[in-house]
């Protein structure tokens, strides 16, 4: 019985659970601005391209004061600005990384809404075309090309909010907006000077 006893003993002894070592992880590139509340940018080549939409995503976070909520993978993006009750403002921002340059017209019409103001300029189509137009200077300025993708973004964008007004009964269009006019549309024009 001894024998069985000390058996039994050894045996669970020997199937205590083991110390487990715990090896540290580790840190994320980009660290320091997960803790500011920025999305992490994705990984990307360093070719001189590449390294020119990477100093327009900085230079824009300066001087606009955003805070990227989400880098998309998707062609799409959105602005949005947070009145809190202590009379604070948040900017956040959604839209894809710039790696071509359709991207980088898409995260900078989405600056742009902040850089004239989300929601300052009425109607909501004459606010889309300002914010279209800033991007495209935005981009020239910084030495990106605006090729025919860019361009062709831009009017279907700017023809899907003029329909869209449309069909929220907008009666009168600021005359900057006429070329997007849905063809046959029969609508009257205001002189509203884009900003």
């Amino acid at each position: 019985m001894r024998l069985f006893t000390q058996f039994v003993f050894d045996f669970f002894k020997a199937t205590t659970a083991p110390t487990i070592v715990r090896k540290a992880l580790p840190k994320k590139r980009n660290a320091v601005a997960k803790r500011k509340g920025d999305a992490e940018r994705p990984e990307r080549s360093q070719s001189a391209r590449q390294l020119r939409y990477d100093s327009v995503v900085d230079a824009m976070q300066a001087r606009y004061g955003f805070r990227v909520r989400k880098w998309r993978t998707n062609l799409s993006g959105v602005a949005i600005r947070i009145e809190r009750r202590d009379g604070t403002i948040e900017k956040l921002l959604e839209a894809p990384y710039p790696t071509s340059p359709l991207r980088c017209a898409i995260f900078l019409h989405e600056v742009g809404h902040h850089a004239l103001g989300v929601g300052s300029i009425s109607p909501r189509c004459l606010e889309e075309h300002a914010a279209w137009m800033w991007s495209l200077d935005a981009m020239r300025e910084h030495g990106c090309v605006v090729d025919e993708k860019v361009e062709r973004r831009v009017d279907r964008s700017l023809k899907y909010a003029v329909a869209k007004a449309m069909r929220r009964g907008m009666r009168r269009l600021p005359i900057a907006l006429v070329p997007y006019l849905p063809e046959h549309a029969q609508i009257q024009t205001t002189s509203i000077a884009s900003p």
